[in-house]
């Protein structure tokens, strides 16, 4: 779960945030990119995004400039979480059609 928007601010600069848990599988930065491209199967170009593809939408958001990346590991071994920080974030509604484009060719 994200935390709420209060809490994801740098400064007074309020930041995007990616997040993701894995039981078991060691959590590498290719595992949480690829889970995260995947949602862009079902991303409609050219339409705001949704719940099932913000991951995706935050990753390729073309303002993003600068980005976090974190790790931690349960104290019990069995989770592994993940959470990386966009600046400036992205996701913001009526602008995916600007910021979120099919790749060039």
């Amino acid at each position: 779960e994200h935390r709420p928007l209060e809490y994801r601010n740098f400064g007074r600069q309020a930041l995007g945030e990616n997040f993701i848990a894995v039981f078991k599988k060691e959590l590498t930065a290719d595992r949480m990119i690829r889970k995260w491209l995947k949602e862009g199967r079902v991303y409609r170009f050219g339409h705001d995004g949704g719940r099932e593809t913000n991951n995706f939408t935050q990753l390729v958001w073309h303002a993003s400039r600068e980005i976090g990346v974190g790790r931690a590991r349960s104290a019990d071994g069995n989770w592994w979480y993940g959470v990386v920080v966009f600046d400036p974030p992205g996701n913001i509604p009526n602008q995916y059609a600007q910021h979120v484009t099919l790749p060039r060719t």
